[in-house]
């Protein structure tokens, strides 16, 4: 049987860090590729008031328009949508043939909405756990530890 050739995806709302293959426990010097998103808050993209519209009955009564949609959330899928060309263009390449994804768990929910069907045959498994913003002396050993 073929050993697969595994890649760890470790994200957040607007960060991702990305770990090829930790098999070989005597390299101290894994490849680790990391990928950006926008950082904004959502007072950030709400500073303006809210639309008014009047009342349908014509009585003259105006109402705030509530937003269409979550910009964060907007925000988040982007990120991901960037995530997932770069897997895919190196999934085409052969990198690699299993993910790993560990991340909050708002994020795996989108990730599980959102991914890709080639990306999903590769999807080994899902961690519910914020690891980004280890260094990465620690989170080599946090990742082997959790998978």
């Amino acid at each position: 049987m073929a050993q697969t050739k595994p890649w760890y995806v470790i994200l957040n709302s607007h960060e991702a860090r990305i770990l090829h293959d930790l098999r070989d426990v005597t390299d101290p010097d894994h490849s680790e590729t990391d990928l950006g998103g926008p950082k904004r808050r959502l007072r950030d993209t709400m500073q303006d008031a809210p639309g008014r519209s009047f009342s349908s009955s014509g009585d003259g009564r105006r109402s705030g328009i509530e937003p269409g949609s979550d910009p964060l959330r907007e925000d988040s899928l982007s990120f991901l949508r960037e995530v997932f060309a770069y897997l895919e263009k190196h999934r085409l390449a052969g990198d690699f043939d299993a993910l790993v994804l560990i991340g909050p768990a708002d994020m795996v929910g989108l990730w599980r909405d959102a991914l890709p069907t080639p990306l999903r045959a590769c999807l080994q498994r899902e961690v519910v756990k914020n690891l980004v913003n280890l260094p990465p002396e620690k989170l080599i050993p946090a990742v082997r530890e959790l998978c």
